[in-house]
């Protein structure tokens, strides 16, 4: 995914970047247009296990088409690889990673998941200490000197921990508490990935003509307020209702998807492009396990609050968790407000006095 970014970025002129974003998030929403309403039949049709053939014809293509399409580079010369921080970092990312997703099954306090925490721990302190003592580290620790692109990976974490938090509630609030089939789920949330993808490609065209920061601002407020209007639904909710609910999340999630891609790529250099995506999908992925993880977390949590398992009290505890999240989405927006202000500050010129020697060393013709 993160090559995929910087081969975009960096083939289409500067003026077109945003509208590469755009496509990107396009094409990557046919998948989910496909999927959700196509697997829905087939579990409802064979079996659960039947969704794994859906991967099959996307994956031959995306191996087939690159080979013969896309332009062999030639590698550049003295390239070493960092041996000891990439297996540092794939140990930290993986044993995170697997406490997040078997958290909930194992259970938070077991020694399974605290071993899996713990060896996290170790390895991304010895990560760290690899990375500031090597020559040519796998990860540019300096990049995280750069306010800009901490902001927005923040924003990212947030928005992507939400979105992924918000489907697995959503999903299973409409087969468990609404009692729909798997092909009526599919039917509610089919739609929003074509929606999701037309309005980042939008999104990333407008980007090269205004301020991504806006439209990243535009679409978390938009998401805030239907997890709001989610928190509110009443088990008498249509399926009209739910589908449009389900547009507006991921037409805010295309907004912000393509924006913030955009805005992030502009607060790197040319050099640290290629570094920055992959750190860019990096959080991604993790805010994406973590959401799934804490909505579960949550999910449990408000249901023991609620005590009885009836439908209203099931109701109940998913609309105190969409709450928990549109609260999240009002934070990022205004982290992401922030970073605003920090690349003002940032592209202020310089003092008077620095820039009337700096003509006087240099002049330039007007």
């Amino acid at each position: 995914m993160s090559i995929g970014m910087v081969l975009l970025y960096e083939t289409f002129p500067a003026e077109q970047r945003g509208l590469a974003m755009g496509l990107f998030i396009m094409v990557a929403s046919l998948g989910p247009t496909l999927g959700q309403s196509v697997g829905g039949y087939l579990v409802q049709q064979f079996s659960w296990r039947a969704i794994f053939f859906l991967a099959l014809p996307s994956g031959v293509l995306g191996t087939i088409l690159p080979l013969l399409r896309m332009p062999r580079d030639v590698p550049a010369p003295e390239k070493f690889i960092d041996t000891g921080g990439l297996c540092t970092m794939t140990i930290f990312l993986v044993s995170l990673l697997l406490a997040l997703s078997q958290g909930q099954q194992r259970g938070w306090a077991s020694g399974y998941i605290l071993g899996l925490l713990v060896i996290s721990g170790i390895f991304l302190g010895l990560f760290l200490v690899l990375e500031r003592h090597v020559a040519h580290p796998v990860v540019h620790l300096r990049l995280y000197r750069n306010v800009p692109f901490v902001l927005a990976s923040a924003v990212v974490m947030l928005y992507n921990a939400g979105f992924m938090g918000a489907n697995f509630l959503v999903a299973l609030m409409v087969q468990i508490v609404f009692d729909f089939t798997p092909m009526q789920a599919g039917i509610i949330l089919a739609p929003g990935a074509l929606v999701m993808g037309v309005l980042g490609l939008i999104a990333g065209r407008l980007s090269d003509r205004m301020a991504p920061h806006r439209l990243v601002c535009a679409g978390l407020a938009l998401f805030a307020i239907d997890m709001y209007y989610f928190s509110t639904v009443s088990l008498f909710v249509s399926i009209s209702t739910m589908t449009f609910l389900v547009l507006l999340q991921r037409g805010a999630f295309g907004m912000i998807f393509s924006a913030s891609d955009t805005a992030i790529m502009r607060t790197l250099p040319a050099a640290d492009r290629s570094m920055g995506a992959g750190l860019h999908n990096m959080h991604r992925g993790i805010a994406m396990a973590f959401g799934v993880a804490l909505g579960s977390v949550l999910l449990e949590k408000r249901l023991a609050f609620h005590a009885l398992l009836t439908t209203h009290t099931r109701l109940a505890a998913y609309q105190d968790c969409l709450f928990i999240i549109s609260i999240g989405m009002l934070v990022a927006l205004m982290l992401a407000w922030q970073s605003r202000t920090r690349v003002i500050q940032m592209s202020q010129p310089l003092p008077v006095l620095r820039a009337e020697s700096i003509q006087a060393e240099e002049p330039v013709d007007e």
